[in-house]
């Protein structure tokens, strides 16, 4: 996660080179547009850890067992990260009725920043859980990732965070391949592929855990 962080930035700052962006560290909720102090910092990094165990016990926790009880492997990680991305399209509604977008162009922008991120993130957690049968790899990886999101940004004289799409899409990919890379390594040298932390014994919800390989 924080190689695939470090990766994201690295390239937005690249792609920004020609605006002389610059990396603030700052309380900042992204997509509420407040900001404040050491105590809302904290604030920040309270809520991240609450909102990310509501949203992985939800998409992950909930979701992926029940799915994948009909569905395979991959079909379904693809669906609770549509609909995990589909969870977040309220924020570009809120968006346009606070008047921080009104131009076509710019709803289109809202859409599209508050979905497919998204779900490139719901592939990368739910590929974790579905490995490992626990919530924690995703939970850590999702608060982590979010407290990172709401304390370092980057500048330019546009503005603040104007890469963080690419940033999000840069930093999926790099989490799933680096998880590829790790499965075809366990494979071509006959390791053992990572197992649930805690083995259940009965359970649908079990069963969906256990049931790791792809179809």
């Amino acid at each position: 996660t924080l190689l695939a962080l470090v990766v994201g930035y690295t390239v937005e700052m690249l792609v920004l080179s020609g605006n002389n962006p610059s990396l603030q560290f700052a309380a900042i909720d992204p997509k509420a547009g407040v900001s404040g102090g050491i105590l809302f910092a904290l604030w920040l990094v309270l809520g991240n850890f609450v909102n990310s165990f509501m949203e992985e016990g939800l998409f992950r926790g909930v979701m992926i067992p029940l799915f994948r009880t009909r569905l395979s492997f991959w079909q379904t990680n693809w669906l609770q990260a549509v609909l995990f991305g589909a969870w977040h399209l309220p924020w570009a509604l809120k968006w346009y009725q606070s008047g921080i977008i009104e131009t076509p162009g710019e709803i289109t922008m809202g859409v599209v920043t508050n979905f497919f991120p998204q779900i490139l993130l719901g592939l990368v957690w739910g590929y974790m859980f579905l490995k490992t049968g626990n919530l924690w790899t995703s939970w850590i990886a999702h608060t982590l990732t979010n407290t990172t999101l709401n304390l370092l940004h980057t500048v330019t004289a546009d503005g603040m965070n104007g890469g963080i799409s690419l940033r999000m899409t840069a930093y999926s990919i790099v989490a799933l391949l680096g998880m590829l890379l790790v499965k075809y390594i366990a494979r071509r040298f006959a390791l053992q592929e990572v197992l649930p932390w805690k083995p259940v014994k009965t359970g649908v919800a079990a069963k969906a855990r256990l049931a790791a390989t792809p179809k």
